[in-house]
């Protein structure tokens, strides 16, 4: 299984539309520790099979910048602010339940088996 690109707000409405724990990476091409983690997440997809993981490339997809900060709108969930890449988004029944800023492997996959089993 692969790492899912968004590339615009009706392909991420549609992905956080699942009931699945949802995994979504801010990401950059420039940014060492958003490519290693995007490497990770990828790996990850193949071992857990019931979380959907997916990445959205900030600087090509149109990330308003509002206040100093960035944010995504994601129907039925609303805005999520983030200021530093990478950050990981834990979405699921059209929440978000966690945000993690950093490449932080364990952090992520606790958080990844934590979610998954509710």
């Amino acid at each position: 299984m692969t790492i899912a690109l968004i590339n615009n707000k009706t392909e991420l409405d549609s992905f956080c539309a699942s009931n699945k724990l949802i995994v979504l990476e801010m990401y950059a091409d420039f940014c060492p520790a958003c490519v290693a983690l995007k490497t990770y997440l990828d790996e990850c997809s193949s071992v857990y099979k019931d979380v959907q993981f997916a990445y959205i490339d900030g600087p090509n997809y149109e990330v308003p910048f509002k206040y100093g900060q960035r944010y995504i709108e994601i129907n039925d969930i609303g805005t999520i602010k983030y200021n530093s890449i990478p950050t990981v988004f834990f979405i699921k029944n059209n929440k978000l339940l966690k945000t993690i800023v950093g490449y932080l492997r364990n952090d992520i996959t606790q958080t990844i088996i934590q979610l998954s089993n509710q």
